[in-house]
């Protein structure tokens, strides 16, 4: 009862064009590119949410107009980048459409999960393409990603603005750590 699909098909289409360009980029980057390129995206985005705790959704959001196509041309970004890494970039879509467009983060969290369906599966046929798919190891990442957001979407409209950012920022500090000290 959330969504608002007339605002999010322009960014579904912008995504799937960057997604397609990301993928075809990812291809030809080294394990060690793709890690501090994830690392350098993390400190930012993790910087915005601590130095401007987005409380722009207490103000009327901006929909339409120069903020609707920055939005989009934005996510045709968002979609290079989701191509390329995919961890962390909910995060941008979310930073994106609060800060460009005050939504708030039950709304931000729709139109994220929304896009992210469809550029994801541009980037799976782009790798598939390319034989660069594991099939079973893929399948229990999506069952676990897809179970977890699902828990999650209950627990941000029921919980609220507040805890979602607590748990973005949690969660984003122990990937950077996770990153930076190769615990992985």
């Amino acid at each position: 009862g959330i969504s608002n699909i007339r605002f999010t098909i322009p960014l579904i289409i912008a995504s799937i064009l960057g997604s397609a360009c990301g993928a075809g980029v990812a291809l030809h980057l080294s394990d060690i590119t793709f890690k501090w390129i994830l690392i350098g995206v993390m400190v930012s985005v993790m910087t915005i949410n601590i130095i401007n705790p987005i409380t722009s959704y207490s103000r009327e959001e901006r929909a339409s107009g120069t903020y609707y196509y920055v939005t989009t041309i934005v996510f045709f970004f968002i979609g290079i980048y989701g191509g390329i890494i995919q961890a962390g970039v909910g995060y941008l879509s979310m930073a994106a459409t609060t800060l460009i467009n005050r939504f708030d983060l039950v709304k931000t969290n729709n139109i994220k999960v929304t896009v992210a369906l469809f550029y994801s599966l541009t980037s799976v046929v782009v790798f598939m393409w390319n034989d660069y798919i594991l099939i079973k190891e893929g399948l229990v990442l999506g069952a676990g990603t897809a179970f977890g957001a699902w828990i999650a979407a209950r627990f941000s409209i029921a919980k609220g603005h507040l805890w979602v950012r607590r748990a973005v920022l949690g969660i984003m500090g122990i990937l950077l750590l996770t990153l930076l000290f190769d615990f992985y």
